[in-house]
C-alpha cells in the first residue's frame, strides 16, 4: 500500500501543476470523496463525491500550483510553494 500511496500523491501533484481538470480526474477512484473545512474561508458544505467533482475542485482551489513532495511521519505529503504546513491525501 505504500508504494501506491506514493504514486498517488506523485501523479496527483504532477496533475495539480497543470491545472487540467481531466488530468486530475484521471488519478481518482470513480467513487472519491472529498471533505474540506474550511479553515477560515468558503468550502463546501458537505462531502464532493465522485472522481469529477473532486477534480473540479482541486483544480478550482489549487489552481496551477507549485507542490512538493515531502515525506511526514513516513509517508508522502504536499506543501505548496509559501505553505509553513505539509498536507496529506
Amino acid at each position: 500500500m505504500p508504494r501506491v500511496h506514493d504514486d498517488v500523491v506523485r501523479r496527483l501533484a504532477a496533475a495539480c501543476r497543470t491545472g487540467e481538470v481531466i488530468a486530475t480526474e484521471a488519478v481518482f477512484d470513480v467513487d472519491a470523496v472529498a471533505v474540506r473545512d474550511g479553515g477560515g474561508v468558503p468550502a463546501p458544505i458537505g462531502p464532493v463525491r465522485g472522481a469529477a467533482e473532486v477534480a473540479r475542485l482541486l483544480c478550482a482551489l489549487l489552481p496551477g500550483i507549485d507542490l512538493t513532495i515531502e515525506s511526514v511521519n513516513g509517508a508522502p505529503a504536499w506543501r505548496s510553494a509559501g505553505s509553513a504546513q505539509p498536507w496529506q491525501p
